[in-house]
């Protein structure tokens, strides 16, 4: 949904009529997306904002010689990250001892989710144990195939999630307030 602008341009031929050339190309969590733009493969792709900082200051899931001085621009403000739980765990007490799916354990949606957490007095590997379920977006899917109990997800996978039964534990909205979250990102010339 964050590259839709981008879709609506290349539909509408906004790109075209500039002389540029777009192809649309997946590249599955931002280790993928970081390679592919360090390697000159692509030149924007929307993240959460926390990639772009965390890959900025040598924290990423993947490291590289030069860090990436990646540019961000706004995309999304209001998008939110859902705590998706398992129907048998009923409140954000229940995490206590359980395990967690994150895409990776440097990732965006990982720092978010660790963030949340220590706000409410949870250390990691002391309180909850994280399972990294693999790169992109995690899903109801790579959650159950995990093993895992909870996971911070966004749209739409929070929705199906939903509808497949599990619980909304609280999101990174309330526990945050209003922050940059997906952004267009590019390589600084």
């Amino acid at each position: 949904a964050n590259a839709l602008p981008m879709w609506v341009a290349a539909d509408r031929g906004l790109f075209a009529k500039r002389g540029l050339k777009v192809a649309f190309e997946e590249a599955r969590g931002s280790a993928a997306q970081y390679r592919s733009l360090m390697d000159g493969r692509i030149h924007v792709f929307t993240t959460l904002m926390e990639n772009v900082i965390a890959y900025r200051w040598g924290e990423g899931e993947v490291q590289f010689e030069l860090a990436p001085e990646a540019v961000a621009g706004r995309v999304c403000i209001l998008c939110q990250q859902k705590l998706m739980a398992r129907a048998y765990i009923e409140d954000i007490a229940d995490l206590k001892g359980r395990t967690l799916a994150v895409s990776g354990m440097r990732t965006g949606n990982a720092l978010v989710l660790y963030g949340m957490l220590s706000r409410l007095g949870f250390e990691r590997d002391r309180d909850y144990r994280v399972i990294a379920v693999g790169a992109g977006p995690v899903t109801i899917e790579s959650l159950l195939h995990a093993g895992a109990d909870a996971a911070l997800m966004g749209a739409p996978h929070d929705r199906t999630a939903a509808a497949a039964g599990l619980r909304t534990l609280g999101d990174s909205i309330t526990a945050f307030g209003e922050y940059q979250h997906s952004v267009y990102t590019v390589r600084r010339s």
